[in-house]
């Protein structure tokens, strides 16, 4: 009596070929969002096909940094996601913004001007997408994590009061910094910036919050908004 071979899976060695991938490209250019996240869910699920579950996560949230920094009551609310795996996503992002930051490094004084702009210089080495960047303040006036709040191509970002304010609330800290890249340019602020970053002070005072700066990287360096006088007490 012979016995018939089962089909193999089409996913049959998928999770060895990502790795592989992986090995070759380990500042990770050559990854779709949903393959990255497909990635992550494998700490979540050892043995499970990841692929579909990271396409409806990035269909509900819209974007892999949205999955990635929602809580872990967001993420298991939409049913498509445990518990458990809900918290070690939540704990993986964490891990990456605080090894991002310096990683149990002294934190930064954003009275500094020179030590908070090389700080957020960091994060847009070799950036070749426009990013919006978040830095809450602590009390004491320190910075001690990072909130991607959007990116795009070579198009002008919004600096939207309403999204940086949901950011915000929930971490309960109410001074903030705000950066943006110029990827091909200098980091002269153009009148958009400064018209867009004052009516942005406006309109976060409303939720109770404070602007202290604004950053903008460019080819030259950075520039501080406040430093050079652009940033407008209302």
């Amino acid at each position: 009596m012979t016995t018939k071979k089962r089909p193999l899976s089409t996913h049959a060695g998928h999770r060895g070929r990502m790795r592989q991938r992986f090995l070759s490209d380990r500042d990770l250019s050559g990854f779709s969002e949903h393959e990255l996240l497909e990635m992550v869910l494998y700490f979540c699920y050892t043995r499970a096909d990841t692929n579909e579950l990271a396409h409806k996560l990035l269909d509900r949230f819209g974007s892999l940094d949205a999955v990635m920094s929602s809580t872990p009551e967001e993420l298991a609310s939409t049913g498509l996601i445990g518990k458990r795996p809900a918290e070690t996503v939540t704990i993986l992002y964490s891990l990456a913004a605080y090894l991002r930051r310096g990683g149990g490094a002294e934190p930064v004084d954003a009275r500094d001007h020179i030590a908070v702009g090389k700080y957020i210089q960091s994060f847009f080495i070799g950036e070749e997408r426009e990013k919006l960047l978040i830095f809450p303040l602590s009390s004491d006036l320190t910075i001690r994590n990072c909130i991607l709040l959007g990116e795009g191509g070579r198009q002008n970002i919004r600096f939207n009061a309403s999204e940086i304010a949901k950011k915000m609330l929930p971490l309960k800290q109410r001074s903030l910094i705000i950066a943006h890249n110029h990827p091909f340019s200098t980091s002269s602020p153009s009148a958009n910036d400064v018209h867009s970053t004052n009516t942005l002070v406006s309109g976060l005072r409303a939720y109770g919050m404070t602007l202290e700066d604004h950053y903008i990287i460019g080819t030259d360096g950075f520039t501080s908004l406040r430093q050079t006088g652009a940033l407008y007490e209302h």
